[in-house]
């Protein structure tokens, strides 16, 4: 419902709060001079006073000879009481750049006062501070991801070519050299797997915990480890995390049209072999993670989880999760 009084919608909302606050006689142009208010027309005035009756003030316009006296028996202090959950409190604030059209009017100056001293009661609860830091989040994110595939690109050249490599660490700043060796997925994050230049022992370095990476030109540097004894090492950090299983899988399509060696991930022992009805049976112990459900995810139409029935379930609600995100995804855009 609108409220439309012409031609003084302006000078409604002011009248309107004088009268409110006001209580005893007095003359109408003392009264309207009193409160600093904008001139409206008799007939105006007896607008405004018939909306404050049914506001439940006692206001009445009394005539004394030539003047008209203006009369509040009652001084209205009510106090209307909002009583709302924090998400009808962020839905309300986010509704703010859209009332900020009607910045300069009385509504929107009143319902700024009244926000400002409910936003200083639940700092907490700032819209605005939310949906920015959430931004700045997304922002850092979009950032790593970037600087991450930058780096796996370097890191799997630096390999390849079997060149030492000068790594500065992200938190502490520190610099070493490294003859990295593997790039792969450990507890559902990348990690290298390399040795150090000055102790000559196998380290893992998360891509994430890497600030800065540069080749290093010393090609003098022998290496102490072979493929066999990195697989063991990779082998013991599995086997501390305990979340290491023997995947069984069925193929439906022939080995050579199906990725069966996904990039950086570490397939322990793997194996294929066919089952009296002819069907490819491959298996390989593999780390249980969101990588390995996002391989399985890429290939789920050729293939089959055959054991362990735990991992099979995981992978069905990994599944549901991606069906749920993407249709928020959907409504957002």
């Amino acid at each position: 419902m609108s409220i439309n009084l012409p031609p003084m919608q302006e000078a409604f909302w002011p009248w309107v709060e004088a009268l409110l606050m006001f209580k005893g006689k007095m003359p109408l142009a003392a009264f309207q001079d009193e409160y600093g208010l904008p001139l409206l027309e008799f007939e105006e005035v007896q607008e405004v006073v018939g909306v404050v009756k049914n506001l439940g003030a006692e206001v009445t316009l009394i005539w004394s000879g030539s003047d008209c006296l203006i009369k509040k028996n009652n001084h209205d202090n009510q106090r209307v009481v909002i009583d709302m959950d924090i998400t009808e409190w962020l839905a309300l604030q986010s509704h703010f750049p859209t009332l900020s059209q009607l910045r300069g009017s009385f509504p929107h100056e009143k319902v700024t006062e009244v926000m400002k001293r409910v936003e200083k009661l639940y700092p907490k609860y700032d819209f605005f501070h939310l949906m920015d830091d959430w931004k700045r989040k997304r922002d850092v994110k979009k950032q790593m991801c970037l600087k991450g595939k930058e780096l796996t690109q370097k890191l799997e050249t630096y390999i390849e070519e079997k060149s030492v490599v000068a790594i500065t660490y992200q938190a502490s700043g520190n610099l070493i050299n490294l003859f990295p060796h593997r790039l792969v997925y450990l507890e559902g994050s990348l990690v290298l797997i390399g040795e150090e230049i000055s102790d000559k022992m196998l380290i893992s370095i998360p891509i994430d915990e890497i600030a800065k990476l540069k080749i290093n030109n010393d090609n003098s540097y022998q290496v102490n480890f072979s493929g066999f004894e990195v697989d063991e090492f990779i082998f013991a950090i599995r086997s501390l995390c305990e979340n290491e299983e023997r995947l069984i899988l069925k193929v439906k399509e022939k080995e050579g049209s199906l990725d069966l060696s996904p990039a950086h991930h570490f397939l322990g022992n793997p194996y294929i072999t066919s089952n009296l009805e002819g069907e490819m049976i491959w298996a390989a112990s593999v780390e249980v993670s969101t990588p390995l459900f996002e391989w399985l995810h890429r290939i789920e139409g050729t293939i089959e989880i055959l054991d362990p029935f735990h991992v099979k379930t995981a992978f069905e609600q990994y599944k549901e999760q991606c069906q749920v995100k993407n249709k928020s995804l959907k409504k957002a855009s």
